[in-house]
């Protein structure tokens, strides 16, 4: 898989891992206290930015307006056409009003400042207004884990977030944790059966493991986490699928709702033991063929590469 990819300005994520293994989780923050509403210098400053603004709109307009003129004489190919030197000539001196008024480069720089404080305050403020509904978050930015469940990543240059496999704006916020609780809201109203999930785990490790070498020991084998997810999907395939494997009959099974039976089996069971063997999970330092998940017995996220079972007797 390609695992979802990257205060002052966040900084991105020098390698894969090695910002996760020496950074803790990000601690949740406490809600801030009320709200000031003494008149401030940014105030001022907005104001002033919002004049320039609707100069900026009314100057485009018109600069909108008369290229649509030169544009459709041109559509035509009328070049000998008496309106045009005109035309080109009232879309030149707009254009020139308009960046003599300096209010593009207000704006801009206005825009500018204003994103890279939002980018530089999301992570806290992300992590507040989830707290406000009840969620953990694990991870650091731009790779978040909300409840154990559900994958958070943020794309500070398209301004994008991604949660689980689709994505959203980012901002407002607001909005996109109303997307998110409607995604953690999909898991935890699912009905989970730890044992029962547990052993179709047993089953699809020793079918990938039978594979390689159906005369070695399965017992303590690696095997891929996204190796075993394709075996895993197809043992949950209706009859009618096997009999006609068409895609109107496939039940998906992502590597998100992977995660979230893999962090539901983690924290149901204790031992996670069957048929004499205990689940074990391994990290890679490879990103790119691991899955970011909170692992609860480290306590912090990690992109686990492996799944084995080891025998309890050599424990």
């Amino acid at each position: 898989m390609s695992q979802p990819k990257t205060p002052g300005k966040p900084k991105r994520r020098q390698s894969a891992t090695s910002r996760l293994k020496s950074s803790p989780d990000t601690q949740l923050l406490p809600l801030e206290g009320g709200l000031d509403t003494t008149p401030t210098g940014d105030e001022s400053a907005a104001s002033t930015t919002i004049e320039r603004l609707a100069q900026m709109r009314e100057s485009v307009g018109r600069v909108v307006q008369s290229g649509r003129s030169v544009l459709d004489i041109a559509k035509r190919n009328e070049l000998l056409n008496a309106r045009l030197p005109e035309e080109l000539e009232r879309l030149k001196n707009e254009m020139q009003r308009l960046l003599a008024s300096g209010a593009l480069d207000a704006v801009h720089e206005s825009c500018s400042a204003k994103l890279d404080a939002a980018l530089r305050d999301a992570p806290v403020a992300l992590q507040q207004l989830c707290s406000e509904r009840g969620f953990e978050v694990r991870g650091a930015f731009p790779d978040f884990i909300i409840n154990g469940t559900v994958y958070v990543g943020v794309d500070e240059k398209r301004l994008r977030a991604i949660v689980n496999d689709a994505q959203y704006d980012l901002f407002p916020l607001d909005a996109l944790i109303g997307r998110v609780a409607e995604t953690v809201s999909t898991f935890a109203n699912d009905e989970f059966d730890a044992r029962e999930y547990l052993e179709e785990l047993w089953k699809a490790y020793r079918l990938c493991s039978s594979s390689r070498n159906p005369t070695t020991d399965l017992s303590g084998g690696r095997v891929s986490v996204f190796e075993i997810l394709p075996t895993l999907a197809l043992g949950k395939q209706s009859k009618g699928f096997q009999r006609n494997p068409v895609k109107g009959l496939f039940r998906t099974y992502s590597q998100h709702a992977f995660r979230a039976d893999l962090y539901r089996l983690l924290t149901s069971l204790r031992g996670a033991i069957v048929d004499g063997h205990r689940l074990l999970i391994e990290p890679t330092s490879v990103a790119e063929q691991g899955l970011f998940m909170f692992v609860p017995s480290v306590g912090r996220c990690a992109f686990i590469g492996y799944v084995l079972f080891v025998s309890s007797e050599r424990e």
